[in-house]
């Protein structure tokens, strides 16, 4: 929600074309000098902030800077920068120590931290810090007046908004806004939301919970499709800091007592929504790989029963965090539930809304002191397809996602996946990355889930792209 908020008020320097490949979006043009360490990026003409104010080369350093700063791939990009600096109103540079080939890519990146140019004073809110006012240059106006926290978000056409003459393709391409008002309306009961559209109170649901498709499909006016180029990978992740995971033999214990079909069936439940996909990276995309894959959500209870022996688990508490109000992560608890006491784990599941949940999994501290064992997240397809992208992989100890894992070859192998020359190069790194990873569990891959929107025949130009998108969608009562 966050990110899709993100790209409906802000814009990108660059963005991933349908084939995901990065193509200019506010840059204009980019030089590269012939040894590979400085780029000159000169922006736009026109390009304004929703404030009427234009959109300048120093709100694209200071925006940068911060995104830097908590971004995997921009981190990278910050420990090779020897400078990023503003050269007049609409030219900027970045000069680097040694060449990073990914340089484009991380710019264009469409997920977890998206590089979203935002003005100078805005950017310049330390990154530990939400920020506060929201003042973008993208295709749509948040309306923060008629915001209500939890019920609806508000957003209308950005009139001033110039959009590039490609076509639109993937992210990137003309984002011409079509629609006058975007309505957000938060209703958390499925049933609920299935209702209203059928009644015409809405016009779109983004993701329509998989029990509920059969009503949708035998409904006149309505229509299903899956949009998402990828769909999303189910993750189990385990806290990698204190008992019983800290040992490497018992997270290995709960990686292969784990089945993804029973998963997928329990979450899922259609055949034809869903996907088994060993690979930690998108089953699809270039770098999916069955390699390293043997320690996998075989099922094998009997393998995972000496694992625990091995890494010396005598009963300790294993405390799940629970979202009741995400039908998915909150069955899947309920398996993982099962699984582990199937295994002789001792477990107890802890009932809680997602934001709480969020809260919880940033704690770093001991069960009794409201730590937490494991949770269920998910990654989108276009995310999870590379080594640089998907946030669950950093292995870089209190700089890694919650879950803290830490281990120096799984960082080294990253480092090389960075520097390496080529394409063949970069896919052997990427599949030693994948090895290296589910031998340390990093996170367990449980399948790929395709969901699909649902909305009323009035609504025209949806089309299929990482995510949903409303630049070009229009409405036809």
């Amino acid at each position: 929600m966050t990110r899709n908020f993100g790209y409906l008020v802000f814009d990108t320097l660059f963005a991933m074309d349908a084939d995901m490949r990065p193509q200019p979006q506010m840059v204009k043009s980019y030089d590269l000098s012939a040894d590979g360490l400085t780029y000159a990026f000169t922006l736009r003409d026109g390009l304004k902030w929703h404030d009427g104010a234009p959109v300048k080369a120093e709100d694209c350093v200071a925006s940068l800077l911060r995104w830097w700063q908590k971004d995997q791939m921009g981190q990278r990009i910050k420990a090779r920068a020897v400078s990023l600096e503003t050269i007049d109103d609409k030219t900027f540079r970045l000069v680097l120590k040694e060449p990073f080939g990914l340089t484009i890519d991380a710019l264009a990146q469409m997920d977890v931290y998206v590089p979203f140019i935002m003005p100078k004073r805005i950017a310049e809110t330390p990154p530990s810090k939400v920020i506060n006012e929201v003042v973008g240059s993208g295709p749509f106006k948040f309306v923060a007046k008629e915001w209500q926290p939890g019920a609806k978000l508000v957003f209308e056409k950005n009139a001033d908004y110039v959009s590039r003459p490609e076509p639109m393709s993937g992210l990137s391409g003309g984002k011409t806004p079509k629609l006058d008002r975007i309505e957000w309306i938060i209703i958390k009961d499925p049933q609920t939301q299935v209702s209203a559209l059928a009644a015409g109170e809405i016009d779109m649901i983004e993701r329509v919970p998989f029990d509920l498709l059969p009503m949708i499909k035998e409904t006149p006016k309505l229509k299903i499709e899956a949009l998402s180029t990828y769909g999303d990978q189910l993750m189990l992740r385990m806290n990698h800091k204190m008992p019983p995971f800290d040992k490497q033999e018992v997270r290995q214990a709960v990686e292969i007592a784990q089945d993804q079909k029973t998963y997928m069936e329990a979450v899922v439940g259609a055949p034809d929504g869903y996907q088994l996909c060993n690979s930690i990276f998108t089953c699809g995309s270039g770098y999916a790989t069955e390699v390293g894959t043997q320690l996998l959500a075989k099922g094998d209870k009997a393998k995972a029963r000496e694992l625990l022996i091995k890494g010396g688990y005598a009963g300790q508490k294993v405390v799940i965090l629970q979202p009741t109000d995400n039908p998915i992560f909150s069955t899947a608890s309920l398996v993982a539930a099962q699984t582990l006491r199937q295994i002789g784990m001792n477990v107890e599941v802890q009932a809680m809304d997602w934001p709480t949940l969020q809260q919880r999994r940033a704690k770093d501290a001991p069960l009794d002191q409201g730590g937490w064992s494991l949770f269920f997240t998910s990654g989108p397809g276009v995310a999870i397809a590379s080594p640089l992208t998907n946030p669950l992989l950093p292995a870089s100890c209190e700089k890694a996602w919650a879950g803290w894992p830490c281990d120096s070859e799984a960082e080294r192998l990253m480092d090389a996946f960075v520097k390496a020359p080529g394409a063949a190069q970069r896919k052997e790194l990427a599949a030693a990355v994948q090895t290296r990873s589910l031998e340390i569990v990093t996170y367990i891959p449980l399948g790929q889930m395709n969901y699909t929107t649902g909305y009323r025949d009035v609504v025209k130009g949806v089309r299929k792209a990482a995510f949903f998108t409303f630049w070009g969608v229009s409405i036809d009562r």
